[in-house]
């Protein structure tokens, strides 16, 4: 995963989706800690981010700035949240945290 990924954006959206490295090891950290908890709560998971990133193309100035410009939208039923800035095309995922931890995090990141 040491590359951004990048997702096409689906046919009504003007943004695409890009995955930075350091967000891709958060989803695949948090996969494997929900499907050892319980076998399909990694696919539950990975369901939830899909959901978040197609509301976030959807309309992505309609979500809170949390720090400068990083945006931040919640996963439902999971407690971690998508951060995530909006570019003149493209949507650029930063990270994907759990609520309990700190801002510092994505700080690092930026």
């Amino acid at each position: 995963m040491g590359r951004s990924q990048s997702w096409a954006s689906w046919p009504d959206m003007k943004h695409t989706l890009l995955i930075k490295p350091e967000a891709s090891h958060d989803i695949s950290d948090a996969y494997a800690w929900y499907e050892s908890e319980r076998p399909g709560l990694g696919k539950n998971f990975a369901d939830a981010f899909n959901q978040a990133c197609e509301r976030v193309l959807f309309d992505p100035e309609s979500f809170a700035a949390v720090v400068g410009f990083i945006r931040w939208v919640p996963l439902k039923r999971f407690p971690h949240g998508v951060y995530f800035l909006v570019e003149a095309d493209r949507v650029v995922v930063l990270a994907v945290l759990h609520g309990r931890r700190s801002l510092k995090t994505l700080a690092e990141r930026i």
